[in-house]
Order: structure tokens, then C-alpha cells, then sequence
């Protein structure tokens, strides 16, 4: 009976064992890839009517006439020739 009773505890421990064997060489799924985030829209850029310098609408100082600005200083000083 003691024989048994030890081969009994030696095949589950022997099935167990083998499962975990099973379990561990299973190949892990790689990520799935992300989808590719779409660029940005390009800002729409303004050049300043003194020095040129090329800057986003959106900051823009304006004058009277719509002429566009890099500056408070610029828009006083007005376009330049």
C-alpha cells in the first residue's frame, strides 16, 4: 500500500511538474503594434511687415490696415520701406 500510495504522489507531482514545463515554453504574443499618430496640422505663418521675421498668425500684432507685427514695437514703428 505504501508503494502505491508513493507512486500516486510521485505521477501527480511528475504531471505538475511537466504542465508548468508546458506553460513557461508557450511563446508570449507580441504587442500589438500602435496605430501611427496623425502629424499635426501645419500652423499657418505670417512675416512681420518691419524685420521680416516669420511667425504664427495666431501671434501676430495687427495695425489698422491688417499689416501684421512681431511686436508692439514694430506695429509702432510702423512698415518698413
Amino acid at each position: 500500500m505504501k508503494f502505491l500510495l508513493t507512486l500516486a504522489v510521485l505521477v501527480i507531482a511528475l504531471k505538475w511538474w511537466l504542465s508548468r514545463q508546458k506553460r513557461s515554453a508557450r511563446p508570449v504574443p507580441p504587442p500589438a503594434p500602435a496605430a501611427p499618430t496623425p502629424a499635426p496640422a501645419p500652423t499657418p505663418m505670417c512675416a512681420c511687415a518691419h524685420c521680416g521675421l516669420m511667425l504664427p498668425v495666431g501671434e501676430a500684432w495687427r495695425d489698422e490696415q491688417g499689416r501684421a507685427f512681431c511686436g508692439a514695437e514694430h506695429r509702432h514703428l510702423g512698415p518698413r520701406p
